[in-house]
């Protein structure tokens, strides 16, 4: 077959062309201009000239005229500049000048005619295979007219276009590729105008592939179709970039890595026109091409190599993929009901052929098929083996590896132990750093642990909240450092583990934060007297001081656990000065009532001498006892209280209270009692109180000393 406008004389003229010029030679390669030789053989009436490229395998080739640079251009692919090393000769009588370039594996040369009337004709012939270029003058053509687009033809038909309704190529067997008109596939001019020539190649990246899941590094824009699918396979290619020598499937795959998806179409569009039997029975070649189509907006065209694929190697592992994209198609285009489509993802993960990119991505579409709330809900046992299954290939791009993990964390996550919850985050965010899902997960666990130490506050379960707080990362207790409540309710756990400096640190903090005054001092007064125990007094004195300095403690008192804390390191065996000063304070202004009757003896034991002990004295007298030792004890010191009172000239007070002890229900020392109070009465000249006391004295026969000093005393004054 032939290209270009012919006379219907052209196949005559051709017929007696047994001794045109047959050229053949070395040249400079692609991108130079050759040199001109003329042939020295006797011309023929016509004047004719042939170039010859002996390519030796079938390849696919066009021709066009440019009338404005009275251009003629030869298009073959594929091909390498090297084979037309012939165009270095040529016949000076037509051709000004030839030049071979190569780009992306593909060969234009283009023949600078001379300004004269030529006619030409481009052909090929078998054994050896080889293209032809026949020149010849012509007064009766114009070259002018002849047409300035690709012609295209050669040894093989194109593929089928996207418009096609329902291509042959899908569904054919390659065992039945036989001849290129069995195929019905006519879109040759559809295919050459949809690759992209000379300048538009040239300004193709040859950036290397950086990136390790696929994206590209530097593609042009404009070669890149519009699509709603994404890609998820990692495809890398050792090709460093497109230039290069490559066999036109290696180049196709190093354009795919390099996210070049319109340019791999075109060159697997190539590709399966020059040898359709190779690439039909190829299972890669036929996935390549149909997910560079879909990821170029060619839909339609995608659809075409993924049918063949399932109709050609259905039980490879592209073709599980192959079913998988099908699926994501009807899923775009919404003609398949959500039922439907969730069976065919359930059954390709539960095939036993497919690959495991395919298990792993339908089982991602399982997960996402319906609201986003519902999506956890669908993460299910039955999945989770392929999640684990996809976070260690290597072949999927790590966004979807990432989608498999989050998904294996949402199902572990799933546990009412805070611990393991944990962990899992920090697992996840460790891995995935840029992942920002986790920040929900984690302030949802936060709400739990906030819970969970309200939990042990209302109902005591420090060991289990120790044993939380020993086991977690310091992080997720942070938010207790703002609030007093919750380092309370963990000083209180710490305190009741035995960790007493722990504690300590925690009940010194959370009085810090404490707005409430009284809960202030509570807590002032419980470091107070951790502190006294355990880490001296110089550290308890800090916090009694700011329980001192409380303006509310003088109007309202300390409180009943404060003043109890505070009465504890004032007494022995710690008798510290200042919570002894305070503890009084409680007793003088009624805020506390002392009722245990060694307590007082102990105060005013401190306070002896002082006028402030007598309020002492007078709680003492008016405290009930509890046992003997308690009775004797309060005799003795009411005894010795009266002995104060009269060394120090108080008569009177001091004879009240011999008079009070003498009164005492049970006691040793009635009878002295009595008759020191008429003693004192008689000093202070209360002749008839001193009467009665020792008529008390008298009918005391248990002690018979003061009751016969008390009749002495009697006679004397009748």
């Amino acid at each position: 077959m032939a290209l270009a406008r012919h006379h219907k004389t052209a196949f005559t003229i051709f017929g007696t062309l047994a001794m045109s010029a047959h050229l053949l030679g070395k040249g400079q390669g692609a991108d130079a201009s050759m040199k001109q030789s003329h042939s020295s053989q006797a011309q023929p009436e016509t004047e004719t000239a042939r170039l010859t490229f002996l390519l030796g395998s079938p390849r696919r080739y066009a021709a066009r005229f440019l009338p404005k640079d009275r251009k003629l251009q030869i298009r073959v692919l594929p091909a390498r500049a090297n084979e037309f090393d012939a165009s270095a000769y040529y016949d000076g009588r037509f051709v000004h000048r030839a030049v071979v370039k190569e780009t992306n594996g593909e060969v234009v040369l283009s023949l600078q005619l001379k300004n004269k009337d030529v006619d030409w004709l481009v052909t090929h012939q078998e054994s050896p295979w080889r293209i032809i270029v026949d020149l010849w003058a012509n007064k009766e053509s114009a070259v002018a007219s002849q047409r300035s687009n690709w012609h295209w033809n050669g040894y093989h038909s194109s593929i089928p276009g996207e418009g096609t309704p329902k291509s042959t190529f899908s569904t054919l067997d390659p065992d039945s590729l036989e001849n290129s008109e069995e195929l019905g596939f006519e879109d040759f001019e559809s295919l050459g105008e949809s690759i992209r020539y000379e300048d538009e190649l040239s300004q193709l990246s040859t950036e290397p592939f950086t990136t390790e899941d696929g994206a590209p590094t530097n593609t042009s824009a404009k070669s890149q179709g519009s699509s709603p699918y994404e890609r998820f396979l990692v495809v890398n290619s050792n090709l460093p970039a497109l230039g290069e020598e490559a066999a036109p499937q290696a180049l196709g795959r190093n354009q795919f890595s390099r996210g070049l998806h319109t340019e791999a179409l075109n060159t697997f569009r190539k590709q399966a026109t020059l040898h359709r039997r190779e690439f039909v029975s190829n299972s890669e070649n036929l996935w390549l091409a149909g997910e560079s189509a879909l990821l170029a907006g060619r839909k339609a065209l995608a659809k075409d190599y993924f049918l063949t694929l399932q109709k050609t190697s259905p039980k490879s592992s592209h073709g599980s993929l192959g079913q998988l994209r099908m699926l994501d198609i009807n899923a775009e285009e919404g003609t398949v009901p959500a039922e439907k489509l969730t069976q065919g993802y359930e059954a390709l993960t539960q095939s036993p052929t497919s690959s495991p990119e395919a298990r792993s991505m339908a089982a991602l579409r399982l997960v996402s098929l319906g609201s986003a709330r519902e999506q956890e809900k669908k993460t299910n046992a039955s999945l989770l083996p392929h999640f684990e299954e996809c976070v260690k290939l290597k072949s999927l791009r790590q966004k979807f590896v990432n989608e498999c993990d989050y998904q294996i964390f949402v199902h572990n996550h799933k546990t009412d132990d805070l611990v393991v919850a944990q962990r899992s985050i920090a697992a996840f965010e460790d891995k995935w750093p840029e992942d920002n899902r986790m920040a929900r997960h984690k302030e949802a666990l936060r709400t739990k642990v906030r819970a969970f130490l309200d939990d042990v506050s209302k109902n005591g379960r420090f060991a289990a909240w120790i044993a939380f707080e020993r086991a977690s990362d310091p992080a997720w207790i942070q938010f207790s450092n703002g609030q007093s409540k919750y380092l309370k309710t963990r000083a209180e756990a710490w305190e009741k583990a035995g960790n007493t400096a722990r504690a300590l640190d925690l009940y010194e903090r959370a009085a810090e934060r404490e707005a409430d005054p009284k809960n202030q001092m509570k807590l002032l007064a419980k470091a107070a007297n951790i502190a006294m125990k355990t880490d001296g007094e110089n550290r308890a004195l800090r916090s009694l001081r700011q329980v001192e300095s409380n303006p509310v403690r003088r109007t309202e008192g300390l409180g009943v656990e404060a003043t109890a804390l505070v009465r504890e390191v004032a007494l022995a065996p710690h008798n510290q000065e200042l919570a002894t000063k305070m503890l009084l304070d409680e007793i003088f202004l009624g805020f506390h009532a002392e009722n245990d009757l060694r307590t007082l003896v102990s105060l005013t034991e401190r306070l002896k001498g002082s006028r402030e002990a007598d309020v002492l004295y007078e709680k003492i007298l008016a405290l009930p006892t509890r046992s003997r030792s308690e009775a004797e004890l309060k005799e003795d010191t009411l005894l010795d209280f009266a002995e104060m009172l009269r060394n120090q000239g108080r008569l009177v007070k001091s004879a009240d209270m011999f008079l009070s002890v003498a009164n005492l229900d049970s006691g040793k020392s009635r009878a002295e009692a009595a008759y020191k109070a008429g003693v004192v009465y008689f000093r202070a000249g209360l002749l008839e109180k001193a009467t009665q006391s020792w008529n008390i004295a008298a009918n005391d026969l248990a002690n018979s000393k003061y009751s016969a000093l008390a009749k002495e005393r009697l006679n004397r004054i009748r």
